[in-house]
């Protein structure tokens, strides 16, 4: 087994100097009283030769696991632990590549490269671009203009203003601008969170915010925002976010962008060379929607007033109907709100239903007469033909009173005071 020795006694300069060539056993230390340094062996390297461990701040004495007075600097060199709990009220400044604790946020945030983007860990999402804006424009946070990938530079993506007014200048929004960038220079953009002291209010954009207002990509000025909904006939509709807090200096948009799609960017739906008129129907054998033109999309050619080949003319059927007088030459299937006279003509059907029928009925040779009836019905008046009887109605041998019903299979009893001829005047029910 290996023997370490351990020496406790401090050493100063001369005894360093003295024993420059001693050499420490693997693991022994040597502690300079002036520096708060230690040497340690390796077993073959001479002590003059050994670097010193790195000293802390803390004047020689390191630090305590708890109630540290000042900070720690290990250089270069890696701190490796299980967990790190952050301090939830910090006091130190916040700066360039420092992370801490934000309590009001209920996260840790990063002050990003060149200090004045603050990431919320997250909450947030980020990109750094290069503005390549034509002409050449300054993007500021103070404007937040609303930015598309125009193409790549530097390993960096680039960016112009996006615009709502068509496919190409929506498409591809990225998200808007929070730092000042010049022209040609990197800087960041939030993709997804929170951009916050800004105005809310709507004046720059001519309009009146509100908190909970959802934001959209403008139509008509490149790079704005509105709080004006777009539709198919006045722009392409890209919701940028909603407003979080309107204010004119404290004012906060949560930054959330999602593109409106195309028609022929559905993926059942496929769109070759639109032309007008045109329909979109659905295609079994290929499960998708395709643009067709009518008379594929009929399997027929429906009639061309201007080409009316195959079909009847209006001139044709001027002689059977005119628009002047159809309503008072025929009669509609249902309806009829007056009288249709054949005259000599015969009327043919396969079942004719009479709505008023008039019964004959003959009381020369017998003054009562009995008959079945087939269907519910009044008798609403009688007509005297022959002479002027006093007639008498039964219902299966009970009276009956003019305009009342009579079920159908009902036995009618017509009694005469005196030969004559009389009409029934019914209604069928």
């Amino acid at each position: 087994m290996a023997v370490v020795e351990l020496r406790y006694d401090p050493k100063d300069s001369a005894w360093f100097t003295a024993n420059a060539t001693m050499i420490l056993k693997a693991g022994e230390p040597a502690y300079h009283s002036t520096t708060g340094q230690f040497k340690l062996g390796d077993g073959t390297t001479q002590l003059s030769a050994l670097s010193f461990l790195p000293a802390s701040s803390g004047g020689g004495s390191g630090v305590p696991y708890t109630g540290a007075t000042g900070n720690v600097n290990l250089g270069e060199y890696q701190i490796r632990v299980g967990q790190i709990e952050l301090d939830q009220s910090p006091t130190g400044t916040a700066g360039v590549a420092i992370t801490r604790w934000n309590d009001s946020l209920g996260s840790t945030e990063t002050t990003l490269k060149g200090g004045s983007v603050v990431l919320k860990n997250g909450v947030d999402l980020v990109a750094r671009v290069v503005n390549k804006v034509t002409p050449n424009t300054t993007l500021t946070k103070a404007a937040y203009q609303v930015v598309k990938v125009t193409g790549a530079q530097g390993q960096r993506l680039a960016v112009n203003l996006a615009q709502a007014n068509n496919d190409n200048n929506s498409a591809d929004t990225l998200g808007i601008v929070t730092e000042t960038i010049a022209t040609n220079q990197e800087g960041f953009i939030i993709c997804v969170g929170q951009i916050e002291n800004i105005n809310t209010t709507g004046s720059l954009q001519g309009e009146t915010w509100a908190d909970g207002d959802v934001l959209y990509l403008s139509p008509t000025i490149p790079g704005a925002i509105t709080k004006v909904k777009p539709n198919g006939s006045t722009g392409h509709i890209v919701v940028l976010g909603y407003v979080e807090y309107a204010h004119a200096n404290n004012g906060k948009i949560y930054v959330k962008i999602m593109n409106g799609w195309e028609l022929d960017e559905l993926h059942n739906v496929f769109i070759n060379a639109p032309a007008d008129n045109e329909v979109l129907t659905y295609e079994n054998s290929t499960s998708l929607w395709k643009n067709k033109t009518v008379v594929t999309a009929l399997g027929f050619t429906p009639y061309n007033i201007t080409n009316p080949s195959g079909f009847i003319s209006s001139s044709a059927l001027a002689p059977y109907l005119t628009s002047s007088n159809a309503a008072l030459t025929y009669v509609p299937y249902t309806g009829a709100t007056g009288a249709v006279d054949l005259s000599t003509n015969n009327l043919t059907c396969g079942d004719a239903i009479i709505k008023k029928p008039k019964i004959t009925v003959e009381l020369v040779d017998a003054q009562t007469v009995n008959f079945y009836n087939r269907y519910n019905l009044t008798i609403d008046s009688i007509t005297n033909v022959l002479n002027s009887p006093t007639i008498t109605i039964q219902d299966d041998n009970v009276a009956y009173t003019l305009g009342n019903t009579i079920a159908s299979g009902s036995k009618i009893t017509i009694t005469a005071s005196t030969a004559s001829v009389v009409v029934l005047n019914a209604t069928r029910l």
